[in-house]
Order: C-alpha cells, then sequence, then structure tokens
C-alpha cells in the first residue's frame, strides 16, 4: 500500500519505485550509449532473484543488422552451388583447384580464418544452425567453426563473456 502521508506545503513527493525505475533507466539507456558503441543492452534484476550482480549485458539484436558471419557462410554455400551445377565429367583433377578457387574456395578459407566478433544476429546464428543441419558441412574443421560461433553468441545472449 502507498503511503498515504500528505506531504507539508513545499515539501516533495516520495519517488514511487515506478518513478525511480524509470528515472535510473533513463540514466542507465545514456550510459549504454557510450558503451562498447551502443551495441549492448542491459537487464536489470530485483536484488531478490541475483544477489550477486544486479545487470546483465548481452549483444543487441537488431533484426536489419548486419552479420558479416552469415554473408560469409551464404557466399560458401551459393559457391557450393555453383560447384555442384556443372555437369558430370567438367570437374578433372587437372581444374578441381582452380573451380574450387573460383566457386566456394575463397568463402571457406573465410570462414575458416575468421577473427571478427562471432556471429552478431540471432538470424545468423539460425542461418548457421540451419548450414550444419542441412549436411552442407563437408569439413570438420569449418563444423567446429560453426559450432564455435553459434555457441559463443548464445553465451553473449545471456551476457555470459
Amino acid at each position: 500500500m502507498q503511503n498515504d502521508r500528505v506531504p507539508v506545503e513545499g515539501e516533495a513527493l516520495p519517488e514511487t519505485p515506478v518513478k525511480k525505475v524509470n528515472r535510473l533507466g533513463w540514466e542507465l539507456a545514456r550510459a549504454l550509449d557510450e558503451y562498447a558503441d551502443g551495441d549492448w543492452k542491459a537487464v536489470v534484476y530485483p536484488t531478490s532473484v541475483r544477489p550477486t550482480f544486479a545487470v546483465g549485458f548481452c549483444y543487441m539484436d537488431l533484426p536489419d543488422a548486419k552479420d558479416p558471419f552469415e554473408d560469409a557462410i551464404n557466399a560458401y554455400r551459393e559457391g557450393m552451388a555453383r560447384m555442384d551445377a556443372f555437369p558430370d565429367g567438367t570437374i578433372t583433377a587437372e581444374n578441381e583447384e582452380r573451380l574450387i578457387a573460383e566457386t566456394y574456395g575463397p568463402p571457406l578459407e573465410v570462414l575458416l580464418n575468421w577473427k571478427a566478433p562471432t556471429l552478431l544476429t540471432r538470424r545468423g546464428a539460425i542461418t548457421t544452425l540451419k548450414f550444419i543441419a542441412d549436411k552442407s558441412v563437408f569439413v570438420d574443421e569449418l563444423r567446429d567453426v560453426l559450432v564455435e560461433a553459434v555457441l559463443r553468441y548464445l553465451e553473449r545472449q545471456e551476457g555470459v563473456l
């Protein structure tokens, strides 16, 4: 029940919990603009639920955000489709390396040597899991990179780095 005490003239009304949450929320929102280029969101927990930490951070996953890792997977997939489209007998021992270099080879190298933060979007994580599930990954080393990318993305969503 709210405090029913009527304030004396000139005395400020006590700040209600909802007003305090909104005031502090705006302060946190302004601070997040300055934190990690404004790419992270925060979740604030009641101390009764999380007594050891009050705030969790995770990467903001905007629906229209660019995901270079997802782009690399799509480029690899397109390259594999171009390679698979060659008629039987087209690929020979003499031209196979050249055809790989012209189709899926470059995006495969990009994925295998990925150094940037992995998977920036939920859409990218879904694309990666579908790619693995489609049995489109024939290189074990690539499968390991993809699984690690999805794990890192999911851990980041919980603020675990």
